[in-house]
């Protein structure tokens, strides 16, 4: 008898949703199951918690197999750390700018994602860029 527990629930879910968007079976199993699985044992978080969604899975997993990135590149890609420490990094260098978003000129984020991109050479997934972003933007707002 297998043991369905609510973490692989939800692992099996994110699996789902992950091939429902194109990602190749083989794949994306080594990267949940890999990867991902390893980075929520290490952060102590569950599936639903990582800054990463399946249809930004499948799509890193399309440019992977599509030969557009390598599985390197993925790994630094889906690392959330990574991508965190060049958001504070960009916040920390541009305080007026940090300022003025926080005074509500919010349109000043794409400069911030920008400043980003141009850090990982445009490697940086954007979802997963925006998503930090907005969350240390309003952080302390």
């Amino acid at each position: 008898m297998i043991l369905l527990t609510e973490f692989s629930i939800h692992v099996a879910e994110f699996f789902d949703a992950t091939i429902a968007k194109g990602a190749d079976v083989k794949l994306a199993t080594n990267w949940i199951m890999g990867d991902i699985a390893a980075y929520m044992k290490n952060e102590k978080v569950s599936i639903n918690d990582i800054k990463l969604n399946p249809q930004e899975l499948a799509e890193l997993i399309a440019s992977i197999k599509g030969g557009t990135i390598s599985v390197k590149i993925g790994k630094e890609i889906v690392d959330p750390a990574h991508i965190e420490k060049m958001v504070d990094k960009v916040l920390s260098e541009n305080p007026k700018q940090l300022e003025q978003y926080r005074a509500g000129k919010t349109k000043i984020q794409g400069f911030f994602a920008g400043q980003v991109m141009k850090l990982s050479k445009g490697k940086a997934n954007p979802g997963l860029l925006n998503k930090i972003l907005q969350q240390k933007l309003n952080a302390t707002s």
